[in-house]
């Protein structure tokens, strides 16, 4: 990595955790304000904040990395994600009609409070404990290794930044710091796909070209510009072949 791609790091950072405080700033002062923004996040950003929100290194680092090496069984549940479009047009407008605000919430009202006490014990352990170690180790190694940097340095240093705005802004804060790394995790994802699919990286050659020996593989030959075509065209295909060699 050279000096530029040092400053672009440290400058998104940086945008990110100011604009987390900025949003932090005029967020109401109660629990609906903290917890629920007060109800008044506008669409789009509620949309950019669902599509951060399940993006992560988890999928980044692991799933990339698992598939790169076993092949596109693993990222086989991708395919399915279209199928929510209809739970979403179902139940969101009972959700809204309801004020239903949290799956607590919901829990309560259908089957007490006692479940939803259960519920929030178990998802709070599971974070804590299960869910978000893989995330933060993932994330500080791969920053660790393109940058050189300490890893413990880049853990530490990335649970201080997300928690000063995380905690002193509510879910205000969130939101708006999740609109921005949307924005970046789009436009790098796109920009890294067709880089890497036309073999113009700084890497020799495409790096999709290599072939995995247990796994589902694209071969993208040299002469190929790029293979979003026909993946588009040919989804099902994709969908079954994966499934048969993960299945072997």
């Amino acid at each position: 990595m050279n000096s530029l791609d040092i400053t672009i790091i440290i400058a998104s950072l940086v945008v990110v955790v100011v604009a987390g405080l900025v949003a932090s700033r005029d967020q109401d002062k109660s629990a609906k304000g903290y917890f629920l923004a007060s109800g008044k996040m506008p669409w789009w950003l509620i949309g950019a904040g669902f599509v951060a929100t399940s993006v992560s290194s988890e999928q980044i680092v692991g799933t990339v990395g698992a598939t790169y090496t076993h092949g596109m069984g693993i990222a086989n549940w991708e395919w399915f994600a279209p199928n929510k479009f209809l739970m979403i047009l179902i139940f969101v407008p009972i959700y809204l009609r309801n004020r239903v605000t949290t799956i607590p919430d919901l829990l309560a009202r259908r089957y007490g409070p006692r479940c939803a006490d259960i519920y929030s014990w178990v998802m709070l352990v599971a974070y804590v404990f299960i869910f978000m170690p893989p995330v933060l180790y993932g994330g500080s190694l791969a920053f660790s290794e393109l940058t050189g940097w300490d890893f413990y340095a880049v853990l530490w240093t990335t649970i201080i930044l997300v928690a000063l705005y995380t905690v002193h802004g509510g879910l205000k804060a969130v939101m708006w710091t999740d609109a921005i790394q949307c924005v970046m995790l789009i436009g790098g994802g796109v920009l890294l796909f067709f880089s890497s699919a036309t073999g113009k990286s700084r890497a020799d050659g495409p790096r999709w070209s290599t072939p995995r020996p247990n796994g589902f593989t694209f071969t993208i030959r040299p002469t190929t510009r790029c293979a979003v075509p026909g993946i588009l065209r040919r989804p099902r295909w994709v969908f079954f072949s994966s499934i048969r060699r993960a299945a072997r």
